[in-house]
């Protein structure tokens, strides 16, 4: 992608200023330039896990997959009040690529609906995800979580928070490990304009937060916490605070803080032009290649 180089720089300034959320017009112009679309990976679009309008997905397999491969759920930013999955396809094009199957999930948004209604998708789309994997060559028992801002903020819940994933008739355990960018776990909901309209009508607010689900009785999976440490819109406290209170209670749990780099950035690294630039890809997939590795009965068919 030579013609790009001359932009590249000017291009991460002007997403990363206008992206505070991850959930504004401009990541549909970046996904533009950064979904590709010809790494051979097939891609499944607009497939039900609820009956919902908002309730699809896109799914996109490896190419030249050779046995069940590992299956990651992503959840997009935005507020809660903005994003489609369409505006993601370089997110699920990145993981295809490195061999998972990889589920980019639309959810319902405010002011349609409140809390908890986008957290109750989040965990539908992961017990379709876990119940379907087969179908589409994925192995239920490496199912793993990626989310940014407001979808970080999902994914935690679901992780931490049981009653969401027992509605659907699972438990977090069926999770082996998630990877959270940039999300708000430690907020007042009543403090912000955003945070009031996600959470209106909402009578007790200390369930809502993360931080405050971590027990250490709970059946946890391994955390990664991924925080641009010039994060003006969800500040590392977030990050640092969330892996206190997890170590505090056993958990196993990992950051990383990108110098230097602000809301948007991590998020946009994932797609093929900003890769070079922070290596969160990299760090993702190393990280769940770690906390659950491929068995070994099927590694030993493969080789």
């Amino acid at each position: 992608m030579i013609w790009f180089g001359r932009s590249l720089a000017a291009l991460t300034l002007a997403f990363g200023a206008t992206l505070p959320l991850a959930g504004c017009s401009g990541i549909s112009v970046y996904n533009e330039f950064a979904a590709q679309g010809d790494a051979g990976e097939v891609v499944v679009e607009d497939v039900a896990y609820g009956p919902d309008a908002r309730q699809k997905a896109d799914i996109f397999l490896p190419a030249n997959a050779d046995g069940a491969a590992p299956v990651i759920v992503f959840f997009y930013g935005g507020k809660w009040s903005t994003g489609s999955k369409a505006d993601y396809a370089f997110v699920g094009e990145a993981f295809s690529r490195r061999g998972f199957v990889t589920i980019v999930a639309d959810y319902r948004l405010v002011p349609k609906v409140r809390y908890p209604a986008f957290v109750e998708d989040t965990a539908k789309a992961v017990a379709f995800a876990h119940r379907m994997a087969p179908r589409y060559g994925g192995d239920p028992q490496r199912l793993f979580l990626v989310g940014h801002s407001a979808g970080a903020y999902n994914a935690m819940m679901v992780t931490l928070a049981p009653e969401f994933l027992a509605a659907e008739g699972l438990s977090p355990s069926v999770i082996k490990g998630l990877a959270a960018i940039s999300g708000p776990y430690d907020f007042k909901p009543l403090s912000t304009n955003i945070t009031l309209e996600a959470f209106a009508g909402t009578k007790d607010f200390a369930p809502t937060q993360p931080i405050n689900r971590v027990t250490a009785e709970s059946a946890t999976p391994p955390i990664l916490l991924l925080q641009g440490s010039a994060d003006k819109l969800v500040r590392p406290r977030h990050a640092q605070t969330m892996a206190e209170v997890l170590r505090q209670n056993g958990k196993q749990v990992e950051t990383i803080y990108y110098k230097g780099a602000g809301h948007a950035r991590p998020i946009l690294a994932l797609g093929e032009p900003l890769q070079a630039r922070l290596p969160i890809l990299d760090d993702i997939v190393s990280f769940f290649t770690r906390v659950a590795p491929q068995p070994v009965a099927t590694a030993a068919i493969q080789g």
